[in-house]
C-alpha cells in the first residue's frame, strides 16, 4: 500500500482518518483503511443511514464519497466470503450430518428432519419437508 499514513495523534475528537486531519484528498492508504473499517461496520449490520452518518462524523465525507467507499467495502466482504465459504460450508454440513445421525439413533424425528432440511438448503437442493402440526 503506497501513500502517506494519517497522523497517529489527531486533534481531540477527530478520527485519524477524518478529512480535516488527512487533508482535502485522502491518500490511497487512508482510503484503504476507511474501506476496511466500513466493511467491519457493514458486517455488524448497521443501516445505510447509520453508516452514512458515521462516515460523516468520523471521516467528514458526504453521501457520494460514502457510496464509493461502500462499493469497495462490499467487494472486500464478497472476496472474504468467497474464499472461506467452501470450507465453512463443508464444516457445517458435516456437523448437520452428525446431528441427523444422532437424532435418528435417538428417534428424535423433529431434530432429524430439521438437520436434513438445513443440509438441503445449504447445498441448494430445494428440499424443505412439510411440517404436520
Amino acid at each position: 500500500m503506497s501513500g502517506v499514513l494519517p497522523p497517529s495523534n489527531p486533534p481531540a475528537g477527530l478520527s485519524p482518518l477524518h478529512r480535516d486531519v488527512c487533508g482535502k484528498r485522502a491518500s490511497k492508504a487512508v482510503i484503504a483503511m476507511r474501506v476496511q473499517e466500513l466493511a467491519q461496520w457493514i458486517s455488524q449490520g448497521a443501516s445505510r443511514a447509520t453508516l452514512i452518518r458515521r462516515a460523516l462524523e468520523e471521516w467528514g465525507v458526504g453521501p457520494d464519497t460514502y457510496d464509493q467507499l461502500h462499493k469497495q467495502a462490499t467487494a472486500v466482504i464478497r472476496q472474504r466470503l468467497d474464499i472461506e465459504r467452501p470450507d465453512y460450508l463443508a464444516e457445517k454440513l458435516a456437523h448437520a450430518e452428525y446431528v441427523f445421525e444422532q437424532a435418528c439413533a435417538d428417534r428424535c424425528w423433529p431434530a432429524a428432519v430439521g438437520a436434513l432440511s438445513l443440509m438441503g438448503k445449504w447445498v441448494g437442493a430445494g428440499f424443505a419437508p412439510k411440517r404436520h402440526i
